[in-house]
């Protein structure tokens, strides 16, 4: 059994990684302020701040100035129009 839990504690630290690379994305400055996160990107590296995952806040007042409108990714739909039935 040595060798799965080796492997499953490189699997884990390498998803840690990647998981941290997928969660950086740039905003604009609208969404940065509604969303305010601990993690921040300087040095070319990824700091993931102090504060517990996910370490993003809401900011309520911010929010809910912007009316949430639902939309459909594009690789959804196809040629005619119509959405994918997944």
């Amino acid at each position: 059994m040595p060798g799965i839990r080796q492997l499953a504690t490189t699997l884990i630290a390498i998803s840690e990684v990647f998981n941290s690379i997928r969660d950086y994305m740039l905003h604009t400055a609208e969404a940065d302020a509604a969303l305010p996160r601990a993690s921040r990107f300087a040095d070319c590296m990824p700091h993931p701040g102090n504060e517990p995952q996910p370490g993003v806040a809401l900011d309520d007042d911010r929010a809910a100035r912007h009316a949430h409108r639902s939309a459909c990714l594009p690789v959804n739909q196809l040629e005619d129009c119509s959405k994918f039935d997944w």
